[in-house]
């Protein structure tokens, strides 16, 4: 059987579908377990349990931070939690802060937005907020799933309706995208009993006929390419110890944003190495769950680790 271990609902920069139709596009795809990852948050959990036992699909605790890794050379990676436990206060804590961070970052950029010549108002984030999430109508502005998202959004939507300058207005928004020091976040999963891996962590540039160009290593933006596979896995195995050594476990190797030769080359250093690999779609909406095929034994794999690794 298959499952889908990194899907986004509401609760994310993004998304628009919620848990219980996550849950049961999962169940009529036949998937045996299906796990949420919102960015920088828990809020969405709750629902997420609900619809697993209501749709009968197996789930687990789980999360993707945004994480900064500037020292390192690199700008931000994403780092997937799992299987921890949601009520470890050090985590809970964490939350706490970065949604204090991420209502403070929305109110700064409407104030940067407007000195550009971008005045979004209020009523303009909700008339997105209705468009986009209409069950999330009356709660008003501060009570939307996702502040910094909801911003984003709307800026962009009227840049496209009043002919404003795109360009500057992305260029702020990926300036702005908040992150947490990688060694902070794997210390707050691991001392909530769970484990941390690498998100995506290659990324490829393909020609037009499908032919892949060059690789990268995903987090590093302006660093190094990889013209052969070869090269690209030597450069991963160096850069993987490094956060091994600070206490990353694993990576996903499986994705859609991988071509298949990058998967197989994943996977045999994860089977080699000893390091857990997780696998899913990154899907942001229920349509698309399930669509990257995930065998079980990746979900059984995680288990096994974070058992040996805890007790």
């Amino acid at each position: 059987m298959a499952v889908d271990l990194h899907v986004h609902s509401i609760f994310s920069t993004g998304a628009h579908d919620w848990a219980d139709d996550i849950f049961r596009t999962a169940r009529q795809r036949g998937l045996k377990a299906v796990c949420l990852t919102e960015h920088d948050t828990l809020d969405g959990l709750p629902l997420a349990l609900e619809a697993a036992r209501k749709h009968k699909v197996e789930t687990m605790p789980g999360i993707e931070f945004f994480t900064d890794i500037s020292a390192m050379g690199g700008r931000s990676i994403h780092v997937l939690g799992y299987l921890f436990d949601p009520e470890s206060e050090p985590l809970l804590t964490l939350m706490r802060r970065l949604a204090e961070r991420d209502e403070r970052d929305a109110k700064r950029i409407l104030a940067e937005l407007r000195r550009m010549g971008v005045p979004v108002a209020r009523k303009d984030l909700l008339q997105t907020q209705r468009d986009l999430f209409p069950e999330a109508v009356g709660r008003g502005v501060q009570g939307t799933h996702d502040p910094m998202g909801l911003v984003r959004t709307t800026a962009r939507r009227m840049c496209r309706q009043y002919g404003w300058d795109g360009e500057s207005v992305r260029e702020l928004m990926r300036r702005t995208i908040p992150s947490t020091p990688l060694a902070e976040v794997l210390r707050v999963i691991h001392a909530a009993g769970g484990i941390a891996l690498w998100a995506h962590p290659v990324s490829f540039e393909a020609a037009q006929d499908g032919r892949i160009l060059q690789y990268g290593l995903d987090g590093f933006r302006h660093g190094p390419r990889y013209p052969t596979l070869q090269a690209l896995m030597a450069a991963f195995r160096e850069q993987a110890g490094t956060f091994f050594d600070l206490g990353l476990d694993g990576f996903e190797a499986i994705t859609r944003k991988h071509p298949t030769p990058v998967i197989r080359a994943l996977r045999a250093f994860g089977a080699k190495s000893g390091r857990p690999y997780s696998g899913g779609g990154d899907c942001h909406a229920a349509v698309a769950v399930g669509r990257t095929r995930v065998p079980n034994t990746v979900f059984t794999g995680l288990r096994r680790y974070r058992d040996r690794m805890f007790g």
